[in-house]
C-alpha cells in the first residue's frame, strides 16, 4: 500500500544517515531513545498475537524485529567510532538513560535469539550493570 511505502521511505530517511561513516554527531540520548521507540513498536505488535489478525501481526512484528536489530547495530556502530575509553563509557551512559533494560531483556530471545547475540545487551546493558 502507499502508506507502507511512505513509512518505509521515512524509516530509511532516518536510518541511512546514521549508518554512514563517519557517524553524525548525535548525543547518546537521541540514539538510545530511537532504540527504545523501535523496541516499543515491536513490543506492541508482538503482544497482540492473540487477536484474529495474527498472520498480519506476525509479519509486522517480524519487520519490526528487523528494525530493532538495525537500530541496535547503529548503536554499536556509534560506540565503535568513539576513540577513547572515556568517550565509550559516556556514550554508554547516555544511551542507557533512554533504554528500559527490562523491556530490552524481554526482547532478547524473540529479536536477537539470545543474550549472547543481543548487541545492545552485550555492549550497553551488561557493561552498565
Amino acid at each position: 500500500s502507499i502508506v507502507c511505502e511512505l513509512l518505509t521511505e521515512v524509516v530509511e530517511a532516518i536510518l541511512v544517515p546514521l549508518e554512514q561513516a563517519p557517524p553524525l554527531a548525535l548525543h547518546g540520548h537521541n540514539l538510545g531513545a530511537l532504540y527504545q521507540q523501535a523496541l516499543m513498536a515491536w513490543l506492541c505488535a508482538w503482544t497482540t498475537f492473540s487477536s484474529p489478525r495474527v498472520q498480519e501481526q506476525a509479519h509486522t512484528a517480524g519487520a519490526l524485529s528487523i528494525l530493532v536489530r538495525r537500530v541496535g547495530d547503529i548503536l554499536l556502530h556509534y560506540l565503535r567510532c568513539k576513540s577513547s575509553r572515556e568517550e565509550k563509557q559516556q556514550f554508554r551512559r547516555e544511551v542507557m538513560e533512554r533504554i528500559y533494560p527490562d523491556v530490552a531483556e524481554m526482547a532478547q530471545q524473540p529479536i536477537w535469539g539470545s543474550a549472547e547475540q543481543d548487541v545492545v545487551f552485550q555492549n550497553f546493558i551488561q557493561p552498565c550493570l
